[in-house]
């Protein structure tokens, strides 16, 4: 298979999650109504509170997920409407109403409100539920966590733990760092701010013991080894130390849970019961945790909705060891069914082949496009960083503006969000259109879509594979088979790899971990070769490790913060290395050189959670990938009302209103209310209902919507008084809240099985075709490196002024400078043109093997020169900075100097050039001279081997032709070569020894400048294949590269044309002597 198709790019998986409201059928809680009967109300809001106790599920619910307002409940059920104070009478009304509507219309997995099924696509519609649902119950990992580091101080346990040094430690000076310690399972805000660093001194004991433990080692032999190292230090100062060590997470502990998709509690249980002499204390917890263990089988064994007093006999269990309000976790999985016909595979396939396209022109996420750059300014295309290495401000670039695990401290950069004016029109038409029909919905056809595309998207750039997150409904399941339904993009619309989703559900049926596991095993990787690993770390956030014990299905994986996973090669961390090609970042394992693609298999959010080397790591492993995107209306979404935006059967975006105008008056009925303390008045009530009817009338709001905001949402029906209320309240509580349609309800298709507000499906799909559009990375790490700063051997300049006067300053001026400098005691040079955030300017350095003469002598004398020319206007300014050079690049340190040689030589034929191009002598201008000097340097580099993987023919000992077929095809030649084909043949012909172009004083001139230069290539080609350091073809690309930035700059467009002309000559010479032979 080749090249997908762009109408269905995307192929769905058979099976899909199904995410659905533990009580779709539910009537609800009865809302008081009538006079007196509304919010406002007290006597109403007492009522509505003390209708829970007569609905076990929901007040089962409310047990687990907010104990506080369940004690409310029963306090106000007991006592009446005095039991508290007004306006905590008032919210907790509120807060009910909104957990009860959860319960029967969110789909969204959470606790005992909604719950998860897996479906199939099928050949014909089947839908199902019982009443047969089932939870998980897992330990809650904050509360988990606080308990295992209580239990890690006891010795008994620590004697009988693997203990390894935490992953992301870092060396600062005498000083050993973690940045990103784990909280500890402290809950935020409750001690401080929590730890922000870790530090200890890097004593010869640390570091042997850190040193011994990159992976677990038994703690008892890690003394003994520690101790031995050190003869003079008694064994008991020494288990002192690695224990203090423990607990400042230097040293991570086997008794913490893996998060390798195990249960939690069950690892601790299991750890603990090979601890031979546990204290009194560790004893009391053991046996606590076993009670535990036991009532939460006992609950997991009852019926949903029947299980109130297991629920509160566990949760008293769970609390006796360690208070929390919320110490269990809870998924559950429904009793349900669901069979798609295969067209609603083909429309979801299609729709998301259409969002992709749609997308918006980049590769990869926004957040490391500075990164990128800034990588490419200070390491160039060719070295490896350790990402540790990288990461700190102390020896690398830092983390990527916006980290926050620790804080970065790069500057804050708003991404250029790429628009089009004809696809700004486009929207605004659709917008006009609908609000002058008074249309709900925009229809769009193909010839809409490509109008609405940013560009012409490539199908080499599509994402591996993806998650789709849909609503399907239908006025019911024949209608499905017929072909009547619609398919709506979910507000939490998916993800960029399939399978996410799922993971953390894996343990909630026998068969679904192996059938989850598979879906991540069939993700293709799109870089060939590669190695994709998952990523697993301790949370920012403790309740957030909930959703992170997931299998790590590719077998691999890179822990930070938790012990190694039995069963997963472990890859670590310090042995992760950073490069970066021209258009992506990416990650290499140093110790095999191999590329990896790491990802993450769960929906633990990255930005928010993860450390930063882990966030990272998972933003390359999106890198070199056009990532699909939802609807965007742009500017336009702040309007007040948009469309749904419908592509067949597909709603790309639904109708969306925004109820700003409601918040002013909202917040002064709110200060009135607070103003009585807390009580509303029927008037007040009045008036909220009459701001809600102005806007509904206006904008024509229909009486079902989902009040969303971010990833929350609420159905509200604005014919009930109490959702009015809702409404108001969540408006004031979420500037961002915005009212959605409820998919079916502009179909009337609100009741049965398939209402769209009760079921919400996570669609897997991966990319057709096999092609991997990326090659691996080339690049490579080298331990030793010069950095060459003040009295080095080099002197590095940067001449700042505006690229227009660049060729000037080159051609008229530098040679003065060069000279004087030579006279000084300088023995060699070389330039390049660059531009970064201080602007247009030459990177100058000069050498000389005495650097106090380069110092003492030159270093003045050009300085007074460079005043001098500042003054004149010439420059702007000039400055100082380190020479790292780029060993990677060209050929490893032992082809340094020859690298060198080159640089010097053509520099000195680039000013030559330069002043050729401007001789009114000479026909020639400064792309034709480029294109010669490209095809001599191609030419003097010499042909490669055979089997040259960068190389697309065999062309002999054609050298020029060889290498410059790297750099594009016959169809990729540009218009001045096809215009001007008999003239470049003429000229360009080194292979032939440049017959024509050495018989004209102006040819004859450019090839004795280009001669010393390729001389040095020929000594550095030599020098490049026997070391074999770096790729023949890198180190030619390399070189063309800065011939083309020494005579014209960064301009990627015209050296593509100068190398495609340079190509189109030499290989049509090739070409003509294989058809003569």
């Amino acid at each position: 298979m080749g090249q997908p198709s762009l109408e269905r790019p995307f192929e769905s998986k058979d099976v899909f999650l199904l995410r659905a409201p533990l009580a779709p059928e539910s009537r609800g809680l009865p809302l008081p109504h009538g006079p007196g009967g509304g919010p406002g109300d007290l006597s109403a809001c007492a009522d509505l509170l003390a209708s829970v106790t007569c609905d076990s599920a929901l007040s089962e619910a409310l047990d687990l997920a907010s104990p506080s307002l369940s004690a409310t409940i029963r306090r106000v059920a007991e006592l009446g409407a005095g039991a508290v104070k007004a306006g905590q009478l008032r919210r907790a009304a509120l807060a009910v109403l909104r957990y009860d509507i959860r319960m029967r219309t969110r789909p969204t997995p959470f606790g005992l409100f909604a719950g998860v099924a897996t479906g199939h696509f099928d050949s014909a519609a089947k839908v199902g539920r019982g009443a047969g649902h089932r939870t998980r119950t897992h330990a809650d990992m904050q509360w988990l966590t606080r308990i295992v580091h209580r239990l890690e101080s006891d010795p008994a346990v620590l004697a009988e733990l693997t203990v390894q040094a935490h992953q992301g430690l870092v060396q600062r000076g005498d000083r050993l760092v973690l940045t990103s310690p784990s909280t500890q399972g402290v809950r935020p805000g409750e001690s401080g701010e929590g730890r922000s660093v870790v530090s200890v001194r890097r004593t010869p004991v640390v570091e042997r013991a850190v040193a011994e433990s990159p992976a677990p080692v038994p703690y008892e032999e890690l003394v003994r080894l520690t101790a031995a190292a050190f003869p003079g230090a008694p064994a008991e100062r020494v288990r002192a130390l690695l224990a203090e060590l423990v607990r400042q997470e230097i040293l991570i502990t086997g008794l913490r849970p893996p998060l390798d998709g195990g249960d939690p509690l069950s690892h601790v249980l299991g750890v603990l019961a090979r601890v031979g002499h546990p204290s009194e204390a560790t004893c009391t917890v053991h046996e606590a945790l076993l009670a535990v263990e036991k009532e939460r089988q006992a609950y997991d064994e009852c019926p949903v909705g029947e299980g109130r007093e297991p629920l509160g006999r566990l949760l008293a269990a769970a609390r006796s060891v360690e208070p929390d309000d919320t110490p269990l976790h809870i998924d559950t999985r429904l009793d349900a069914e669901m069979h798609l016909p295969y067209p609603v595979r083909e429309v979801i396939e299609e729709a998301t082949g259409v969002m992709w396209r749609l997308s918006r022109s980049k590769l990869g996420l926004f957040a490391l496009r500075d990164h990128h750059r800034r990588f490419l300014d200070v390491y160039g295309a060719d070295r490896l960083v350790p990402v540790l290495e990288l990461l700190d401000e102390a020896t690398g670039i830092g983390a990527p503006a916006g980290y926050g695990w620790p804080n970065s401290e790069a500057a804050p950069v708003t991404p250029e969000v790429p628009r089009t004016a004809r696809r700004d029109r486009a929207m605004a038409r659709l917008v006009a259109a609908a609000q002058r029909q008074g249309a709900r919905e925009v229809v769009l056809e193909d010839g809409d879509i490509d109008e609405l595309c940013h560009d012409a998207a490539d199908p080499a750039d599509l994402p591996s594979s993806c998650e789709v997150t849909v609503q399907v409904v239908a006025p019911s399941v024949e209608a499905l088979d017929d072909g009547d339904f619609r398919v709506f993009l979910s507000p939490s619309p998916g993800s960029h790899r399939a399978g996410s989703t799922f993971a953390r559900f894996a343990d909630q049926h026998p068969y679904w971990r192996e059938q989850f596991a598979a879906l991540h095993r069939g993700n293709p990787v799109h870089v060939r070769d590669a190695h994709p690993v998952d990523l697993a770390f301790m949370p920012r956030s403790g309740r957030a490790a909930n959703l992170a014990h997931t299998v790590p299905a590719t077998g691999r994986r890179i822990g930070v913060g938790l012990p190694d996973a039995a069963g997963t090669e472990e890859l670590r961390l310090s042995d992760m290395g950073i490069g970066a090609t021209l258009d992506r970042l990416t990650a290499v394992h140093i110790p095999t050189g191999r590329e990896i693609v790491p990802v993450l298999g769960n929906m633990v959010s990255a930005p928010a959670q993860a450390p930063n080397a882990v966030r990272l790591l998972w933003e390359i492993g999106l890198e070199g990938q056009r990532l699909w995107e939802p609807w965007n209306w742009g500017p336009l979404a702040d309007a007040p009302f948009v469309p749904r935006v419908r592509y067949g059967r597909f709603v790309l975006a639904c109708a969306v209103w925004r109820p700003d105008v409601l918040r002013a008056g909202a917040e002064e009925l709110r200060g009135r209310r607070e103003a009585k303390g807390g009580s509303g008045s029927g008037s007040a009530d009045a008036e909220r209902d009459a701001l809600v009817a102005e806007w509904r009338s206006t904008w024509d709001v229909p009486r079902h919507v989902l009040a969303v905001t971010a990833d929350q949402r609420l159905l509200l029906d604005l014919d009930l008084s109490w959702h009015r209320e809702l409404l108001v309240d969540q408006v004031i509580r979420h500037p961002d809240l915005v009212a959605q349609e409820v998919p079916g309800e502009y179909e009337n298709w609100m009741e049965g099985p398939l209402a769209g507000h009760t079921t919400e499906l996570v669609i897997p799909l991966v990319r057709r075709g096999s092609s991997c559009g990326r090659r691996p990375y080339a690049g490579h790490i080298q331990p030793a490196r010069t950095t060459h700063g003040l009295g080095s051997e080099w002197l590095y300049l940067k001449l700042h002024g505006p690229a227009r006067t660049q060729d000037d300053v080159l051609r008229d001026r530098i040679p003065e400078l060069v000279g004087l400098a030579g006279e000084r005691g300088a023995d060699g040079w070389f330039f390049i043109r660059y531009t970064d955030e201080g602007g247009h300017h030459l990177r100058l350095r000069l050498h000389s093997a005495r650097p106090a003469e380069l110092w003492g002598d030159v270093a003045p004398a050009v300085g007074e020169l460079l005043g001098r020319w500042q003054r004149e206007g010439i420059l702007r300014g000039h400055s100082l900075a380190q020479y790292d050079p780029e060993t990677e690049r060209y050929g490893g340190p032992g082809a340094q100097l020859l690298a060198e040689r080159v640089f010097r030589y053509d520099s000195e034929a680039a000013v030559e050039l330069l002043r050729l191009a401007k001789d009114p002598s000479s026909e020639y201008g400064i792309d034709d001279l480029a294109v010669v000097s490209c095809a001599a340097l191609a030419h003097a580099f010499g042909p490669p081997a055979p089997d040259n993987p960068l190389v697309t023919e065999d062309c002999g000992d054609d050298g020029a032709a060889a290498w410059l077929s790297m750099t594009g095809s016959r169809r990729d030649l540009p218009a001045a070569f096809r215009a001007g084909s008999a003239r470049w043949r003429r000229l360009v012909d080194p292979y032939g020894g440049w017959p024509a172009l050495s018989q004209e004083g102006a040819g004859s001139r450019a090839l004795d400048a280009l001669r010393p230069r390729d001389d040095a290539v020929r000594e550095l080609a030599a020098l490049v294949r026997e070391s074999g350091e770096t790729p023949e073809g890198r180190v030619v690309g390399s070189l063309l590269h800065m011939v083309c930035n020494r005579l014209f700059g960064g301009e990627s467009a015209r050296e593509l044309k100068v190398l495609g002309i340079a190509r189109g000559a030499v290989q049509d010479h090739l070409n003509r002597r294989r058809h003569q032979s």
